[in-house]
Protein backbone atom coordinates (compact mmCIF):
# COMPACT_ATOMS: atom_id res chain seq x y z
CA UNK A 1 0.00 0.00 0.00
CA UNK A 2 1.15 3.20 -0.98
CA UNK A 3 2.43 5.56 2.17
CA UNK A 4 0.39 9.05 2.48
CA UNK A 5 1.85 12.34 1.43
CA UNK A 6 1.84 12.91 5.35
CA UNK A 7 3.80 9.76 5.95
CA UNK A 8 6.44 10.22 3.01
CA UNK A 9 6.89 13.89 4.51
CA UNK A 10 7.56 12.96 7.90
CA UNK A 11 10.13 9.79 6.39
CA UNK A 12 11.94 12.96 4.59
CA UNK A 13 11.97 14.77 8.04
CA UNK A 14 13.88 12.23 9.84
CA UNK A 15 17.35 10.09 9.28
CA UNK A 16 18.64 8.52 6.03
CA UNK A 17 16.63 10.99 4.10
CA UNK A 18 17.43 11.76 0.57
CA UNK A 19 17.96 15.24 -1.03
CA UNK A 20 16.40 13.59 -4.42
CA UNK A 21 13.37 12.35 -2.25
CA UNK A 22 13.08 15.64 -0.63
CA UNK A 23 12.87 17.71 -3.71
CA UNK A 24 10.37 15.36 -5.13
CA UNK A 25 8.21 15.97 -2.48
CA UNK A 26 8.71 19.66 -2.66
CA UNK A 27 7.72 19.51 -6.04
CA UNK A 28 4.32 17.30 -5.17
CA UNK A 29 4.09 19.99 -2.15
CA UNK A 30 3.66 22.56 -5.11
CA UNK A 31 1.74 20.91 -7.26
CA UNK A 32 -1.13 20.46 -3.97
CA UNK A 33 -0.79 24.00 -3.12
CA UNK A 34 -1.23 25.17 -6.70
CA UNK A 35 -4.03 22.98 -7.21
CA UNK A 36 -5.87 24.14 -4.04
CA UNK A 37 -5.46 27.98 -4.26
CA UNK A 38 -7.59 27.30 -7.81
CA UNK A 39 -9.96 25.04 -5.95
CA UNK A 40 -10.45 28.28 -3.31
CA UNK A 41 -10.50 30.31 -6.11
CA UNK A 42 -13.74 28.99 -7.61
CA UNK A 43 -14.84 27.97 -4.18
CA UNK A 44 -14.74 31.80 -3.24
CA UNK A 45 -16.36 33.53 -6.38
CA UNK A 46 -19.38 30.34 -5.77
CA UNK A 47 -20.38 31.99 -1.86
CA UNK A 48 -20.68 35.28 -3.54
CA UNK A 49 -22.41 34.43 -6.62
CA UNK A 50 -26.02 35.55 -6.81
CA UNK A 51 -27.08 32.91 -8.71
CA UNK A 52 -26.33 30.27 -6.30
CA UNK A 53 -28.57 29.31 -2.83
CA UNK A 54 -27.42 30.03 0.35
CA UNK A 55 -26.79 26.77 0.95
CA UNK A 56 -24.19 26.45 -1.98
CA UNK A 57 -22.93 29.75 -1.04
CA UNK A 58 -22.46 28.59 3.02
CA UNK A 59 -20.67 25.41 1.76
CA UNK A 60 -18.63 27.41 -0.61
CA UNK A 61 -17.74 29.74 2.27
CA UNK A 62 -16.75 26.52 4.47
CA UNK A 63 -14.87 25.36 1.10
CA UNK A 64 -12.93 28.89 1.18
CA UNK A 65 -11.90 28.65 4.69
CA UNK A 66 -11.03 25.10 4.82
CA UNK A 67 -8.92 25.48 1.55
CA UNK A 68 -7.25 28.24 3.27
CA UNK A 69 -6.81 26.39 6.24
CA UNK A 70 -5.07 23.80 4.32
CA UNK A 71 -2.76 25.86 1.95
CA UNK A 72 -1.30 27.32 5.23
CA UNK A 73 -0.67 23.92 6.26
CA UNK A 74 0.80 22.79 2.89
CA UNK A 75 2.77 26.04 2.51
CA UNK A 76 4.47 25.42 6.48
CA UNK A 77 5.36 21.87 5.47
CA UNK A 78 6.87 22.85 1.77
CA UNK A 79 8.81 25.60 4.56
CA UNK A 80 9.89 22.84 6.33
CA UNK A 81 10.98 20.75 3.51
CA UNK A 82 12.90 23.16 1.97
CA UNK A 83 14.67 23.41 5.08
CA UNK A 84 15.23 19.90 5.25
CA UNK A 85 16.79 20.00 1.50
CA UNK A 86 19.47 22.23 2.02
CA UNK A 87 20.60 20.61 5.11
CA UNK A 88 20.80 17.33 2.98
CA UNK A 89 21.88 19.10 0.18
CA UNK A 90 24.67 20.56 2.46
CA UNK A 91 25.50 17.31 3.97
CA UNK A 92 26.49 15.50 0.94
CA UNK A 93 28.33 18.62 -0.47
CA UNK A 94 30.30 18.27 2.85
CA UNK A 95 30.54 14.61 2.32
CA UNK A 96 31.39 14.72 -1.38
CA UNK A 97 34.03 17.61 -0.38
CA UNK A 98 35.51 15.26 2.20
CA UNK A 99 35.67 12.13 0.08
CA UNK A 100 37.10 14.70 -2.52
CA UNK A 101 40.02 15.76 -0.14
CA UNK A 102 40.43 12.13 1.06
CA UNK A 103 41.09 11.04 -2.33
CA UNK A 104 43.18 13.63 -3.32
CA UNK A 105 45.06 13.07 -0.11
CA UNK A 106 45.94 9.76 -0.59
CA UNK A 107 46.76 10.24 -4.09
CA UNK A 108 49.83 12.98 -2.63
CA UNK A 109 50.70 10.80 0.28
CA UNK A 110 51.49 7.67 -2.68
CA UNK A 111 53.31 10.18 -5.04
CA UNK A 112 55.30 11.81 -1.88
CA UNK A 113 56.41 8.44 -1.00
CA UNK A 114 57.18 7.24 -4.45
CA UNK A 115 59.12 10.39 -4.99
CA UNK A 116 61.02 9.93 -1.59
CA UNK A 117 61.93 6.46 -2.70
CA UNK A 118 62.97 6.99 -6.30
CA UNK A 119 63.50 10.74 -7.22
CA UNK A 120 66.92 10.67 -5.22
CA UNK A 121 67.74 7.29 -6.64
CA UNK A 122 67.08 8.57 -10.28
CA UNK A 123 68.37 11.80 -9.60
CA UNK A 124 72.11 10.51 -8.35
CA UNK A 125 71.81 8.39 -11.29
CA UNK A 126 71.45 11.26 -13.80
CA UNK A 127 74.12 13.40 -12.09
CA UNK A 128 76.52 10.72 -12.29
CA UNK A 129 76.12 10.80 -15.80
CA UNK A 130 76.76 14.14 -16.36
CA UNK A 131 79.43 14.12 -14.23
CA UNK A 132 80.72 11.70 -16.20
CA UNK A 133 79.95 13.56 -19.66
CA UNK A 134 81.72 17.00 -18.39
CA UNK A 135 84.60 14.81 -17.90
CA UNK A 136 84.64 12.84 -20.87
CA UNK A 137 84.13 16.50 -22.66
CA UNK A 138 87.15 17.95 -20.83
CA UNK A 139 89.17 14.63 -22.18
CA UNK A 140 88.13 15.04 -26.13
CA UNK A 141 88.91 18.24 -25.75
CA UNK A 142 92.21 18.15 -24.49
CA UNK A 143 92.55 15.11 -27.09
CA UNK A 144 91.18 17.36 -29.46
CA UNK A 145 93.92 19.76 -29.09
CA UNK A 146 96.97 17.27 -29.78
CA UNK A 147 95.74 15.35 -31.94
CA UNK A 148 97.79 14.70 -35.22
CA UNK A 149 98.54 11.61 -38.05
CA UNK A 150 94.94 12.53 -39.41
CA UNK A 151 92.93 11.49 -36.52
CA UNK A 152 89.33 12.31 -36.46
CA UNK A 153 87.96 15.24 -34.04
CA UNK A 154 86.15 13.66 -31.16
CA UNK A 155 82.59 14.97 -30.41
CA UNK A 156 80.94 15.27 -27.41
CA UNK A 157 79.11 11.71 -26.30
CA UNK A 158 75.92 13.84 -25.78
CA UNK A 159 76.21 14.76 -29.29
CA UNK A 160 77.09 11.23 -30.32
CA UNK A 161 73.94 9.96 -28.51
CA UNK A 162 71.76 13.17 -29.57
CA UNK A 163 72.06 12.92 -32.81
CA UNK A 164 72.40 16.73 -33.09
CA UNK A 165 75.57 18.46 -34.88
CA UNK A 166 79.02 19.67 -33.17
CA UNK A 167 77.40 22.60 -32.16
CA UNK A 168 74.08 21.61 -30.85
CA UNK A 169 72.30 22.10 -33.80
CA UNK A 170 69.02 20.07 -35.22
CA UNK A 171 70.70 18.00 -38.61
CA UNK A 172 67.44 18.52 -40.66
CA UNK A 173 66.13 21.72 -39.33
CA UNK A 174 68.33 24.48 -39.76
CA UNK A 175 68.77 27.13 -37.25
CA UNK A 176 67.12 24.80 -34.34
CA UNK A 177 69.71 25.13 -31.65
CA UNK A 178 69.66 22.17 -28.94
CA UNK A 179 70.45 22.83 -25.48
CA UNK A 180 72.91 20.53 -23.74
CA UNK A 181 71.70 18.07 -21.52
CA UNK A 182 74.63 19.74 -19.11
CA UNK A 183 72.39 22.62 -18.62
CA UNK A 184 70.04 20.98 -16.69
CA UNK A 185 70.30 21.73 -13.47
CA UNK A 186 68.87 19.46 -10.16
CA UNK A 187 68.10 21.11 -6.66
CA UNK A 188 69.42 18.81 -3.77
CA UNK A 189 65.86 16.59 -3.28
CA UNK A 190 65.91 17.18 0.86
CA UNK A 191 65.82 20.24 2.65
CA UNK A 192 68.37 19.28 5.50
CA UNK A 193 70.82 18.72 1.82
CA UNK A 194 70.21 23.07 1.23
CA UNK A 195 72.67 25.28 2.74
CA UNK A 196 72.98 28.92 3.22
CA UNK A 197 74.98 29.48 -0.75
CA UNK A 198 72.30 28.04 -2.61
CA UNK A 199 74.40 25.75 -4.17
CA UNK A 200 73.28 22.98 -6.66
CA UNK A 201 73.35 19.17 -6.67
CA UNK A 202 73.97 19.88 -10.38
CA UNK A 203 75.51 21.84 -11.64
CA UNK A 204 78.19 21.12 -8.97
CA UNK A 205 79.53 24.64 -7.42
CA UNK A 206 82.91 26.16 -9.01
CA UNK A 207 85.77 25.48 -6.65
CA UNK A 208 87.17 29.01 -5.16
CA UNK A 209 89.80 30.15 -7.15
CA UNK A 210 93.32 29.53 -6.79
CA UNK A 211 96.62 31.56 -7.20
CA UNK A 212 99.66 29.34 -8.57
CA UNK A 213 103.30 29.44 -7.77
CA UNK A 214 104.96 32.64 -7.56
CA UNK A 215 102.05 34.83 -6.06
CA UNK A 216 103.91 35.48 -3.25
CA UNK A 217 106.20 37.06 -5.01
CA UNK A 218 103.99 38.70 -7.20
CA UNK A 219 102.41 40.27 -4.30
CA UNK A 220 105.66 41.49 -2.71
CA UNK A 221 106.62 43.00 -6.41
CA UNK A 222 103.76 44.84 -6.34
CA UNK A 223 103.69 45.68 -2.40
CA UNK A 224 107.61 47.38 -3.05
CA UNK A 225 106.18 49.50 -6.04
CA UNK A 226 103.49 50.93 -4.11
CA UNK A 227 106.06 51.99 -1.48
CA UNK A 228 108.07 53.16 -3.87
CA UNK A 229 105.47 55.58 -5.59
CA UNK A 230 104.79 56.87 -2.26
CA UNK A 231 108.34 57.59 -1.84
CA UNK A 232 108.26 59.61 -5.04
CA UNK A 233 105.46 61.06 -4.61
CA UNK A 234 105.30 62.14 -0.39
CA UNK A 235 108.94 62.05 0.34
CA UNK A 236 110.14 60.62 3.65
CA UNK A 237 106.45 59.08 4.04
CA UNK A 238 107.59 55.67 4.34
CA UNK A 239 110.19 56.04 6.68
CA UNK A 240 107.64 58.23 9.16
CA UNK A 241 104.87 55.37 8.63
CA UNK A 242 108.23 52.93 9.45
CA UNK A 243 108.69 55.28 12.64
Amino acid sequence: MAKSLDDRISAAMGNGARAATVQELIDELDTVISNDRDDRDVAQKRSISATVSEEVAEAAADDVARLDRRIIRMTGKREALATRLEELLTSERRRALEAEHTEARDERDKLAAELAEWWPQMQGAMIELLARLDASDKRCAQVNQRRAFGLPELASAEIEARGCTGMYFHPQLLGLNMASIKEIKFPHFHASEWGADGALAWPPKEPPTTLGAGSEEMFAALERAHKARREYLFPGSTKAQAA
